[in-house]
């Protein structure tokens, strides 16, 4: 008798260990974007870093940017963009998780800017002011966002009140909560 309850023992054990085991993932509280603000600057930093190290993110803004022009303004909404090819294999979304540090952190930044759009300012054609058609690309770009009627670069520094009319020569993009 002995014996079957040790085999009995046995089968248990291994029906018991057979069972899929459920991981459940935690998010890292520290990787969440909990606000616009957040949001903005983290795209901002990720897109800083990303242009700086590939040339080829800046002619795709100025690509698409012509392309999508409506009344001189060039605008490109990131829904319409983020599965678009900008390296050889990789796209937009792609290139941003990179930089971003992680989809999660990216998806927090896609829910908190649901209408996320990015602007660059051009200006009629004349020397002293930036035009995306002279768009140098292989020169940096300012990357701006807008945090209580200011101008913020990608490190959270002002770059000027969003109502004195800040004009520039040099490529800007801005980002937008939502198209213009």
């Amino acid at each position: 008798m002995g014996y079957k309850y040790f085999i009995y023992l046995v089968i248990l054990t291994l029906f018991i260990s057979c069972q899929k085991t459920q991981i459940i993932m935690v998010e890292n509280p520290k990787n969440r974007v909990s606000t616009k603000e957040q949001a903005k600057k983290e795209l901002a930093k990720a897109l800083y870093q990303a242009s700086s190290d590939y040339t080829e993110l800046l002619a795709f803004f100025k690509e698409k940017s012509i392309e999508n022009e409506k009344d001189n303004i060039f605008q490109l909404e990131y829904n319409n963009i983020k599965d678009l090819k900008v390296l050889q294999a990789t796209t937009f979304r792609q290139l941003l998780i990179r930089y971003i540090g992680s989809e999660a952190v990216l998806k927090e930044v896609e829910f908190q800017l649901p209408e996320l759009a990015f602007f660059i300012p051009s200006f009629p054609e004349n020397e002293d002011f930036f035009h995306i058609n002279t768009w140098n690309v292989s020169e940096k770009a300012m990357i701006w966002y807008i945090n209580k009627e200011k101008y913020c670069t990608y490190d959270g520094q002002h770059g000027g009140d969003t109502n004195s009319g800040y004009i520039t020569n040099r490529a800007v993009i801005l980002i937008l909560e939502n198209k213009i």
